[in-house]
């Protein structure tokens, strides 16, 4: 089994001088073998949206670096040292389908972040 992440990001938001919101939505595509079965994707998928519950949301300071990933979201550009947060707006799993041979189950998560710059 492999799993595929995707983000899907939207345009971000000017809220003020010294901030951004960024939206978009994270897409986990499970891929399980045939013969595995549904079950072990779903039991997956559920896990997933298990721990990244709507409204949930992570909070980080941003490090020296350029840039931090906080649930597989990455925000460049912050402040060095500022306070961002990454909100969980949904989470859901879609309906699964064979694709090359492979059981696919997409699991989503819409995403919203405020990023200090």
């Amino acid at each position: 089994a492999w799993a595929q992440i995707n983000m899907l990001p939207a345009m971000p938001s000017i809220l003020t001088q010294s901030s951004n919101e960024y939206r978009g939505i994270m897409q986990i595509s499970l891929h399980y073998p045939r013969n595995v079965g549904i079950g072990s994707a779903l039991n997956k998928a559920v896990n997933i949206t298990d721990a990244l519950r709507t409204g949930a949301q992570y909070k980080y300071s941003t490090p020296a670096t350029a840039g931090i990933a906080v649930a597989g979201i990455t925000i460049a550009g912050d402040v060095v040292g500022a306070t961002n947060i990454v909100e969980v707006m949904s989470s859901g799993i879609a309906a699964g389908f064979e694709l090359d041979g492979w059981y696919m189950l997409p699991v989503d998560i819409e995403y919203r972040a405020f990023a200090v710059r």
